[in-house]
């Protein structure tokens, strides 16, 4: 066994407090920044990762105000700490995949991790197994709080190194490598600590390795809280290149639209000319269908008169030996007759009955 002996910090407390107040400070700020970021995206982005991990560092200023009521030194420890401590790991852990929208670290290697939920449940699911181990081997003999202990420590300490994995890999895929070599410095660190309470080593004095795992809880706030910024700024850029995937969609299909009805049109122009050519013909034919039928009506001096109506007034005059007078009075008798009025519907009438030939046409 290997025995050291650190210098005892007078102020542990205090800087318990501190770490307390960082905390839960870390905490509130964790969901202010949720209540910000779903009414700036106001998207499907799933904010459970967040969620558990400001539960874990609730649960992190819990142990610190119960070691401080409880007046326990550094690296002292009861079953309501180890309690805190297994739920505090189920929380990071449970969180992992959720900050993972752009890494496939584990998915193609852990099948239950590609579902986030199942993962979280399943994860803390097991930490009820770990405390209710705990509870059940939990005594006065110095054996089984050696194993819990021990247990806890190995079981910190793989948490650390998942999550250290995890933000290491989010900030390297993300090209903010500064912060990937912090990830990596500050995962050996937290684990170096971890290992430093088992009992393996017999420590004499905790106090600075219990300050620098509390530093290292700030510093691993402030790394999850840029990887958080990193998913919503990911998820912002996916909700845009699908806004605008969705309009380049909305505008083909549109474009598409405006094809379909211009043929439709087309089809619709074509359709209505050939219905007019087809009226104009119903017209035509009727016009002189009801023309023949009218010339019956017509006198024998109506007939000679049409049959002149080409010529001037005082030439269809003369030709009949009447006056002009005359023969406007036989025009207005026509005109009534037929229905129609107007010298050029009267030539209209006298060509399409076979009066008048067309090439003979001229008006006086």
């Amino acid at each position: 066994m290997l025995e050291l002996n650190f210098q005892e910090l007078s102020k542990i407390n205090c800087i318990r407090i501190c770490d307390l107040c960082a905390c839960f400070s870390g905490a509130t700020f964790i969901w202010l920044m949720l209540f910000y970021a779903k009414r700036k995206f106001k998207s499907d982005i799933n904010y459970s990762g967040l969620i558990m991990i400001s539960f874990a560092y609730i649960l992190w200023g819990s142990m610190d105000l119960i070691r401080i009521l409880s007046v326990l030194s550094a690296g002292a420890f009861n079953l309501v700490t180890n309690t805190f401590s297994a739920y505090n790991n189920a929380f990071f852990l449970a969180s992992l995949p959720f900050f993972e929208p752009n890494v496939k670290l584990f998915k193609n290697r852990i099948p239950i991790y590609k579902k986030p939920s199942v993962w979280a449940l399943n994860i803390l699911l097991f930490n009820v197994l770990i405390v209710i181990f705990y509870s059940l081997t939990w005594g006065e003999v110095s054996t089984s709080k050696a194993i819990i202990r021990n247990f806890d420590v190995a079981y910190s300490a793989i948490t650390f190194l998942l999550l250290g994995i995890v933000m290491t890999n989010s900030f390297v895929v993300n090209k903010q490598h500064y912060f990937a070599i912090m990830s990596v410095l500050l995962t050996l660190t937290l684990i170096l600590t971890q290992l430093a309470f088992s009992t393996i080593f017999a420590i004499q004095h905790y106090d600075i390795i219990s300050v620098t795992s509390l530093a290292s809880h700030s510093i691993l706030l402030i790394l999850l809280i840029i990887m958080a910024k990193n998913r919503f700024e990911f998820q912002n850029e996916l909700i845009y290149t699908d806004n605008v995937e969705k309009l380049k969609n909305l505008e083909t299909e549109l474009k598409s639209k405006i094809r379909i009805l211009d043929d439709e049109n087309a089809e619709l122009k074509v359709i209505i000319t050939s219905m007019n050519e087809d009226i104009k013909s119903l017209q035509t034919e009727k016009s002189s269908h009801m023309s023949i039928i009218n010339l019956k009506s017509l006198s024998d001096r109506e007939i000679e008169i049409l049959r002149n109506i080409n010529k001037s007034y005082f030439e269809i005059g003369e030709l009949l030996f009447i006056t002009r007078d005359t023969v406007i009075s036989h025009k207005k008798n026509i005109e009534t007759k037929l229905g129609i009025s107007g010298k050029e519907s009267l030539l209209r009438v006298a060509i399409d009955n076979g009066l008048i030939p067309a090439e003979n046409i001229s008006f006086k």
